[in-house]
C-alpha cells in the first residue's frame, strides 16, 4: 500500500508542475523532494503514520529550514483509526494527512480542519457568525444556550477562537449559514510562524536559520570543513551526510568503494536537481576527481585548504571538468 501511495503522490506532483526526485529506496527521513517555482516540498509517506519517529522529524525540520521547504507526512491510518479526508493531523510537529487531503491543499479554498487531542478543530467566519446571530435577534446567552456551550465560549468564537467541528455544525444548523472558514491551506501553512507550537506547516529561510547548525561533529572531515568557515549540519537519517553553507549550498557525503561512491553520487545528483546546490563526496582514496557532476575529494586533501572559498573554488572547478 505504501508503494501505491508513493506512486500516486509522485504522479500528482509531476502533473501539478513540480520537479520531483525520489528516495524511497533508502532509509531516509524523507521519500521525495519536489520544487515548483518558489515552493519546495519534502514529503515522507507511510501507510501507518505512527511509524514516523521523532529523530526523523527533527532531521526533516533541519533540512526544511536549510532549503526553505515545506514538510509534510502522507499516510492512510494510525494505530487507532483511519485518517479522514479534509483533516490535518500531526506527528512530532510535522503535518500529516491522507492522500485526498494532500491533493486538496492545492485547491483555491477548502475548509480548514485540524485534528488535536481527539477532536476535529475548525475556524469560523467570525463576522458572518455575529451577523447571522444579530439577524435572528439572538443574544450571546440565547445562542450559547441553544448550542450547548457557555456565553463566554461563544464570545471567544466570535472573536477568532477555534472550536470543534461538532459545535461548528450545530451553529451552522441553528443559524442556517455556512460558518466554517475556508482558506487556501497551502498558503496558510507556508506562512505559519515557526514559533507557533501547534502550527502544522512550517517554512524556514536562511534569515531564520539560527540554531540548526552543528558546533561539534562525529566526523573529523566535517569538523575540518566547518573550520574553513562553512556552517554545517550533520545528518543520520538523510540520503546525504551533511549540508554546508556560506553563501552557496553544499551537499556532502562520504564513501569508500567505487560502487558505494556511485550510489552516493546518484543521491546527491537527484537532490541538487531539485535544490540549487553544489555537491561533494569525501573519501579516503579514489583515483577519479568526480562522478557525474559531483566532485570527489580525499580526506587528506582537505588539509590543503585554509578558507571555505578555496574549497568551493575547487569544487566548482571539478564540476566543470570533463568526465574522465
Amino acid at each position: 500500500m505504501r508503494e501505491l501511495l508513493l506512486m500516486k503522490t509522485i504522479s500528482f506532483l509531476k502533473n501539478s508542475g513540480f520537479t520531483v526526485s525520489t528516495f524511497f529506496d533508502s532509509n531516509s527521513c524523507f521519500d521525495l523532494i519536489a520544487k515548483r517555482e518558489d515552493l519546495n516540498l519534502l514529503v515522507k509517506v507511510y501507510s501507518n503514520i505512527d511509524g514516523f519517529r521523532k529523530e526523523q522529524a527533527e532531521e526533516l525540520q533541519k533540512i526544511a529550514k536549510a532549503f526553505s521547504a515545506v514538510v509534510l507526512l502522507i499516510g492512510e491510518k494510525t494505530k487507532a483509526f483511519e485518517m479522514k479526508k479534509g483533516i490535518v493531523y500531526e506527528r512530532h510537529l510535522i503535518p500529516a494527512m491522507n492522500y485526498q487531503t494532500f491533493v486538496s491543499i492545492f485547491d483555491t479554498a477548502v475548509p480548514l480542519m485540524k485534528y488535536f487531542k481527539g477532536k476535529t478543530i475548525v475556524e469560523l467566519e467570525t463576522d458572518r457568525l455575529r451577523e447571522k446571530r444579530r439577524e435572528m435577534d439572538l443574544t450571546l446567552e440565547e445562542l450559547a444556550k441553544k448550542t450547548g456551550i457557555t456565553k463566554e465560549s461563544l464570545y471567544r468564537l466570535e472573536h477568532g477562537f477555534k472550536t470543534s467541528l461538532e459545535t461548528a455544525k450545530r451553529l451552522e444548523k441553528l443559524l442556517k449559514a455556512d460558518l466554517i472558514l475556508e482558506k487556501n491551506l497551502l498558503e496558510e501553512f507556508v506562512s505559519a510562524q515557526p514559533e507557533e507550537k501547534q502550527t502544522f506547516f512550517k517554512k524556514f529561510d536562511q534569515k531564520n536559520s539560527s540554531g540548526i547548525f552543528d558546533k561539534t561533529f562525529d566526523d573529523s572531515s566535517l569538523e575540518k570543513i566547518h573550520s574553513l568557515g562553512l556552517d554545517v549540519i550533520e545528518f543520520k537519517h538523510a540520503p546525504f551526510k551533511a549540508f554546508g553553507t556560506k553563501k552557496e549550498f553544499l551537499l556532502i557525503d562520504k564513501g569508500k568503494e567505487k560502487k558505494d561512491l556511485q550510489k552516493k553520487a546518484f543521491a546527491l545528483e537527484k537532490t541538487k536537481a531539485v535544490f540549487d546546490s553544489h555537491s561533494l563526496i569525501i573519501t579516503k582514496k579514489f583515483n577519479l576527481q568526480k562522478i557525474s557532476s559531483t566532485p570527489i575529494i580525499e580526506e587528506q586533501e582537505l588539509d590543503s585548504y585554509s578558507k571555505a572559498r578555496e574549497l568551493m573554488s575547487e569544487i566548482k572547478k571539478r564540476e566543470k571538468k570533463k568526465d574522465e
